[in-house]
């Protein structure tokens, strides 16, 4: 069963769109690690570059701003994304 890329954060209320998770590889890690700096970690800068909120691309800043909760789910469902892509890989 594939998982939706679309999803509501829990307390904004918000329309988060995944673009792409197989996109994911060492070269976007590479180049959140070059952004990151000791107030951003490169985690942040990979969920700005893979998603999009109500329908808008965002900065890590974006995401930083957003409530404690809604980070968590916006963590969440990508990894839930993530390890559905690696099932349906391996069928």
């Amino acid at each position: 069963m594939e998982i939706p890329t679309t999803f509501k954060l829990p307390m904004s209320n918000k329309t988060v769109e995944f673009d792409n998770v197989q996109n994911a590889d060492g070269h976007l890690l590479m180049r959140a690690r070059m952004l990151a700096d000791e107030r951003v970690s490169p985690g942040v800068h990979i969920l700005a570059a893979l998603c999009k909120i109500d329908g808008e691309k965002v900065t890590a800043d974006d995401i930083l701003d957003l409530e404690l909760e809604d980070v968590v789910a916006l963590e969440d469902y990508y990894l839930t994304l993530k390890k559905n892509l690696s099932l349906i890989r391996k069928k």
